[in-house]
Order: structure tokens, then C-alpha cells, then sequence
């Protein structure tokens, strides 16, 4: 609010005047809003038409991935840690003195 009585009084007559079209968008979005959840709904009810598709799918790549998985080593038995040969030696701690 401002100093100014008459700014003041336009100022809410303006807010007054714009709540009607407000008002009007919001009843829109709502009436969209309402479509969309029956279309959702009409949808969730609808048996997938994809289903045996996607079954006979997914029993193919399982069959594919223990195919490709045959030749590794079983990853329970590695041991990621490298052997005493493999590891570096610590750096050499040089001091220096003045």
C-alpha cells in the first residue's frame, strides 16, 4: 500500500476487477484437469496389448545375457585387491634441512 489514498483505492479496484477473468482461467484448467484424470483412468483400465511381446522379449535377453555373462569369472571369488608385487612402493620422504 502506498501513501496515496486514491492509488490506494485503484490499486484494489483493479484486483477486484481482474479476479473475474482469474476466476475463468482457473475453471478452464480445472474442467481440463478433470478430462485429463477420466482419460488417465480410461487408460489405467486398459489391458497392456504389448504384454506377451514384452515377456517373450525379456526370456530372450536373459537367455542372451548368460550367454554373453558365460565367460566371465564369477565376480564373488575376485579379490579386487592387487598382490605385493603389483603395488607401488611409498614415495621417499627427502627432508631437508637448512
Amino acid at each position: 500500500m502506498g501513501a496515496d489514498v486514491h492509488g490506494n483505492i485503484t490499486r484494489l479496484d483493479n484486483a477486484l476487477e481482474g479476479f473475474h477473468s482469474k476466476l475463468v482461467t482457473v475453471r478452464e484448467e480445472l474442467e481440463n484437469t478433470k478430462t485429463q484424470l477420466e482419460n488417465a483412468r480410461v487408460e489405467m483400465e486398459a489391458p497392456f496389448t504389448k504384454e506377451a511381446e514384452l515377456t517373450d522379449k525379456t526370456a530372450r535377453l536373459k537367455e542372451l545375457n548368460i550367454l554373453l555373462n558365460m565367460d566371465e569369472k564369477d565376480s564373488t571369488i575376485l579379490d579386487f585387491a592387487p598382490d605385493e608385487g603389483d603395488m607401488e612402493p611409498p614415495p621417499k620422504v627427502v627432508s631437508m634441512e637448512r
